[in-house]
């Protein structure tokens, strides 16, 4: 019986100090940048909420039929905000700087955890533009 006792209290306790580290997130001087990492960046309200913001901010030139996809590498900051934008897959010049317009406009994201610190991490997202789909 106090083996248990002694197991649901040791339980407790490690379940608070897993979640007193989430609350408590640190920052350092690090400026490295990471591919990969232990909580990935995210848009807020998630992926979905994403796909919708590029939806709704993508502004297409009058007549254009072209559809396709841009591929956009960019970095995610310890405050959420995107830089460094770097064109991975081509579309065409309107619809590329149409891509990296939209990114660096949009809302600052939640920023990528490693370790217990807030990282700077390089990502890749893929910008499906569909003018007729648009409509």
């Amino acid at each position: 019986m106090k083996r248990l006792i002694a197991l649901v209290l040791f339980i407790m306790l490690a379940a608070a100090a897993k979640a007193q580290t989430k609350d408590t997130l640190k920052t350092s001087s690090d400026t490295t940048i990471y591919r990969s990492v232990d909580q990935v960046a995210e848009f807020p309200g998630g992926r979905a909420a994403l796909h919708t913001y590029l939806r709704d901010s993508i502004k297409y030139a009058a007549g254009d039929t072209t559809v396709g996809s841009v591929a956009v590498m960019f970095v995610v900051e310890k405050d959420g905000s995107l830089t460094n934008f770097n064109i991975k897959r081509s579309l065409n010049q309107a619809d590329d700087a149409e891509a990296i317009r939209v990114l660096s406009t949009c809302p600052k994201w939640t920023p990528a955890v490693n370790n217990g610190y807030i990282v700077r991490m390089s990502m890749v997202y893929v910008i499906s533009f569909d003018p007729v789909d648009k409509k």
